[in-house]
């Protein structure tokens, strides 16, 4: 149940928080809807153009109704961020990148307790091997 929604404004790839209108106008920015506390989907903006909705599904979501929902939207691509995973004391957090419905990448990014980002690790989108044996 979503008991509070808000939509802050932020620097593209930063924290730094702006108002609608600095948004707007700058026309490079990320438009952040949280819900609950906990975000739920980025749209970046780039020359005024939606090209990435970055969307954390839940786990009563359907990712292929998702991805199809917002593709026509983006120029670029839609990602989607499964909650995190438990992993002893750590957490997993898993990313799949889709470009025009279809799934082109696939990342897993390791958290410790506090929340903070230990390493990510690209995968084969069909294998879900690593692509590099060291991360």
């Amino acid at each position: 149940m979503i008991l509070d929604k808000i939509i802050k404004y932020k620097e593209s790839y930063t924290d730094f928080e702006m108002t609608e209108q600095q948004a707007l106008a700058s026309g490079e920015y990320d438009k952040v809807f949280i819900e609950n506390d906990a975000i739920k989907k980025i749209e970046r903006y780039d020359e005024f153009l939606l090209v990435e909705i970055i969307y954390y599904i839940s786990t009563d979501e359907n990712e292929t109704e998702i991805v199809q929902q917002f593709t026509p939207l983006v120029s670029w691509r839609v990602n989607i961020i499964s909650p995190k995973e438990p992993l002893e004391t750590y957490f997993v957090e898993r990313e799949r990148d889709y470009r025009n419905n279809v799934l082109v990448s696939k990342a897993r990014i390791l958290y410790d307790a506090h929340g903070n980002e230990i390493c990510g690790q690209n995968v084969n989108a069909v294998t879900d091997e690593p692509y590099h044996k060291g991360t």
